[in-house]
């Protein structure tokens, strides 16, 4: 094996094992990096024998990047997970079929993101597929600093993964509008920013 499996964790009981299990079929080297869980999240990461440790969560982008900086890895790629986005079972295939020869030219993976919410897949409304760069050689990616929307980026040459990984989002309704309403309050402090001459 020759890929580091980074994920985040806040209160994930409900999908941090099925991420984990999936997770296990591409990589002996599992870290979580989990922002101070209430649940029981940790005994569940003790049970999976994984790497753990905590870390103050302030935003997206400052704990991704902590985490490429800090972390003990093992190989030279890395596959970045939220805990509620499992590997499908071809893209598993895919990763494994990969990393017995990973191209010496290219620098990163964008992989499509498939969101299941209240148990059903969403197709439509520009929702798949949306592609996010989550595989790259270490030392090659970094997680944009910013406040809303944060993306990993690569200055090398990347490709594309055929196969989605899953976002199993377990929001009911009333936290779904709440969330939304939260980045969209985000998403307009950044527009506002960039119109006053900021960054991000």
């Amino acid at each position: 094996m020759n890929i580091s499996v980074i994920l985040m964790t806040h209160d994930s009981e409900l999908t941090i094992p099925a991420t984990l299990q999936a997770a296990r079929q591409v990589s002996d080297d599992i870290h979580v990096v989990d922002s101070y869980s209430s649940d029981s999240t940790l005994s569940l990461l003790d049970q999976f024998k994984v790497h753990w440790v905590q870390h103050p969560f302030d935003n997206y982008a400052a704990q991704r990047n902590w985490a490429i900086a800090t972390l003990p890895l093992k190989y030279g790629w890395e596959l970045h997970l939220d805990a509620d986005e499992k590997l499908t079972p071809e893209l598993i295939d895919e990763m494994n079929r990969l990393q017995d020869h990973f191209p010496s030219d290219i620098d990163g993976y964008y992989i499509p993101r498939l969101v299941y919410f209240l148990n059903r897949p969403l197709y439509h409304g520009g929702m798949y597929p949306i592609w996010h760069m989550r595989l790259f050689r270490h030392g090659k990616g970094r997680c944009e600093a910013r406040l809303y929307d944060a993306h990993f980026y690569t200055d090398g040459r990347t490709g594309k993964l055929k196969s989605p990984m899953i976002d199993d989002n377990r929001m009911n309704l009333s936290e779904w509008i709440s969330r939304h309403n939260a980045w969209a309050d985000a998403e307009a402090a950044v527009l506002r920013s960039r119109q006053q001459g900021g960054g991000n």
